[in-house]
């Protein structure tokens, strides 16, 4: 992943991508609504790599909610190490359970 020099001096960045998955405990399909919260010390990352990150790794997975934003976040501190990350999700359109709002 790609590291932009953090020289306009960003102090935090948000990112919200959705992504789909298939719940491997309920078996059913469910979007996820991931909350990527980044202070950034020396670089951030391009989101577009980000994006294909998740398009590649998480989406259309057989994953629960809290490996998919597992996966995410440790995906992010190997590149971002010096920075503090924080990951949430909210899973929406579940048919057997309500929505879940996990965060790492």
């Amino acid at each position: 992943m790609t590291r932009i020099e953090n020289k306009e001096g960003v102090s935090k960045i948000i990112m919200r991508p959705v992504v789909y998955c298939l719940c491997d405990l309920g078996g059913d399909w469910y979007s996820l609504e991931i909350e990527i919260e980044m202070k950034p010390v020396g670089a951030y990352p391009d989101y577009m790599e980000v994006q294909d990150f998740l398009m590649r790794c998480v989406d259309g997975k057989r994953l629960n909610i809290e490996d998919a934003l597992l996966i995410t976040k440790k995906e992010l501190e190997i590149w971002f190490s010096d920075a503090e990350i924080v990951v949430k999700g909210v899973v929406k359109n579940a048919k057997t359970h309500f929505d879940v709002e996990v965060t790492l």
